[in-house]
């Protein structure tokens, strides 16, 4: 509800401060006095946009300030919303909001003294009030509120949340599909190389040193005519000629060894000889064996040659060496294996949709099969209550379209149809106010006085504890009188029951069943014009009735019917 009011340097208001209470909040006053002052400011402070030239003459700013009690029901889930109240308590009941409207074009908006965006505003606005009147802020002149308004209705919030849940995961798995059948082609061409390069470069049957031991291999082929006679010619000098090493070093050990006898010191000398002839002896051997071993063959030379050129090709496309193009073989294969991976997760996500689809199938024809059999009831009760309100020639609709195209599809009856996130069809409240003219939508309503109305209706067969905390009516008196203000009233009354109201009027039925009965007046201060709000008492609120009863000038019976037809202030307070 709204508490307090404070507007400073607004239009024609220098300052004013005023109180407001629950129930029926009553604002009479001349013509011009002022009275839309109120709905104008607190336009603003429940998020509309600001208009510079509301600024009062002579002032650089307008200010209005308004002190919001929040409903028990909703104070979590308000101070949890971002940009608003993240920093503070759920235990918190009061919400404090400014507007700082500046001449030069600017505007500022506050909730408790924090800085916020025009847009957290007005999310804060769409939850806490409407103002019915022609074109102003009211949360059922946007279609997309109407949905809500039916389930709640209806009592399918809980069904239509888990819809829209289903209804996004479903989306988000309908792109992963899309991302991967839009990959198909690529992701084939992928599959199908990475399976040739695997199989290539297993064909080739490669080792890691296979290049370096080819190519030593190679070197030994074309140079073993050289290495053969190397081998030869020291064979021959070590053991083969006369005088080769073999023989001197013999020789040697044979003159040493019978001076041993002599001198034992010559003993470790002929050991040395020994082991040098060991040693020739030995390295003879092995030059044997190496000549064996070396033999030139230009056949396994050209097989070599082959073998290099085809390790050559495989590195310009793999990798610098045989190593290097078996490990990305490695990689291939790993790549293989994440493609067939992907195949399986695609085939298990289409399982995967096929089951959601079904699913949300379901959903959405329980939730328009239930929404069409609350229609039809809400319609009953909302054109009973306009024909009570005087809008006798009116016919109220909800009209159910068929949704041309989402970003999602379900299989029924045989074809695929589209779904948007609130089910199979597009809900809009519709008005024919006057036979013949056709249904129009709600904002299509010329007459501020029937939009008021209408809106009336609505919230008068609505469910109150899910909706707003306060309304606002201006107009909807406009164009009627006797029996039908009288009703129109009365349903007001019991509005206010559940609802904080403000009523601005100039009919004495509106004004006589206030809880709370307030005068705009039109004052000169200074030299200049101003407004000022008062809660007026009960003496004051029969001269006021009585004003507004009379045709020329109120009359001491003027003032007893007056006295009569008002009802005592409930004196209900915040």
């Amino acid at each position: 509800m709204l508490k307090t009011l404070h507007i400073r340097d607004y239009a024609i208001v220098d300052e004013l401060t005023v109180d407001f209470y629950l129930g029926l909040n009553v604002l009479t006053g001349e013509t011009g006095a002022g009275k839309s002052i109120l709905v104008e400011a607190l336009s603003l402070l429940l998020g509309e946009r600001a208009q510079t030239e509301m600024v009062r003459t002579g002032k650089d700013a307008a200010l209005v300030e308004g002190v919001f009690v929040l409903p028990a029901n909703w104070r979590a889930d308000f101070w949890r919303s971002p940009g608003i109240g993240d920093e503070l308590s759920g235990e918190v009941s009061e919400v404090r909001v400014r507007r700082e409207v500046y001449r030069r074009g600017i505007s500022r908006c506050f909730i408790n003294d924090r800085l916020v965006s025009l847009a957290d505003l007005k999310t804060f606005g769409d939850r806490m009030g409407d103002l019915c009147g022609q074109h102003q802020h009211q949360s059922l002149l946007n279609p997309a509120a109407h949905v809500h308004f039916l389930d709640e209705r209806a009592g399918l919030p809980s069904r239509a949340a888990a819809f829209r849940a289903g209804f996004e995961r479903l989306k988000v798995d309908q792109k992963r599909w899309d991302d991967l059948i839009n990959r198909t082609e690529e992701h084939r061409q992928a599959h199908e190389l990475a399976g040739f390069q695997i199989s290539e470069i297993r064909a080739a049957g490669l080792t890691p040193t296979e290049e370096d031991d080819l190519k030593r291999e190679l070197s030994v082929l074309k140079n073993a005519r050289r290495l053969i006679e190397a081998g030869e010619r020291a064979t021959a000098s070590l053991s083969e000629e006369a005088g080769s090493a073999a023989d001197r070093i013999a020789a040697a050990r044979k003159e040493f060894q019978s001076l041993t006898a002599v001198d034992p010191r010559l003993t470790p000398i002929v050991e040395f000889l020994e082991k040098g002839e060991a040693l020739v002896a030995d390295v003879v051997a092995a030059l044997h064996e190496y000549r064996r071993g070396v033999d030139f063959d230009p056949l396994r030379a050209e097989e070599i040659e082959a073998r290099l050129t085809e390790i050559f090709r495989l590195k310009q496309k793999y990798g610098s060496s045989c190593a290097q193009i078996l490990d990305r073989l490695r990689k291939l294969e790993e790549e293989l294996m994440q493609y067939r991976d992907q195949d399986d997760q695609e085939k298990e996500l289409a399982i995967q949709l096929e089951k959601q689809k079904s699913k949300l199938a379901d959903q959405a024809q329980t939730l328009s099969r239930l929404r069409r059999r609350a229609a039809k009831k809400l319609t009953a009760e909302v054109n009973a209550a306009l024909a009570e309100l005087g809008m006798k020639g009116a016919k109220w609709r909800v009209r159910f379209a068929s949704v041309v195209s989402g970003s999602v599809s379900v299989p029924l009856s045989g074809s695929d149809v589209p779904l948007a996130e609130n089910g199979l069809e597009e809900i809009e409240f519709e008005i024919e106010t006057n036979p013949g003219e056709g249904f129009k939508p709600l904002v299509k309503i010329a007459s501020g006085g029937e939009l008021s109305r209408v809106v009336l209706a609505l919230k008068a067969v609505g469910q109150p504890e899910n909706d707003v905390s306060f309304l606002v009516f201006d107009e909807v008196d406009s164009g009627i009188g006797g029996q039908v203000a009288y009703a129109v009233a009365k349903q007001l009354k019991a509005l206010a029951r559940h609802y904080q109201v403000f009523l601005i009027s100039h009919l004495q039925q509106m004004a006589s069943l206030a809880d709370h009965h307030f005068q705009v007046v039109k004052k000169r201060s200074g030299g200049r014009l101003t407004t000022r709000i008062r809660l007026l008492d009960q003496k004051e609120r029969v001269e006021e009735v009585a004003r507004m009863m009379a045709t020329e000038k109120i009359t001491d019976a003027t003032r007893k019917h007056a006295a009569e037809i008002i009802r005592p202030s409930s004196g209900k307070r915040a």
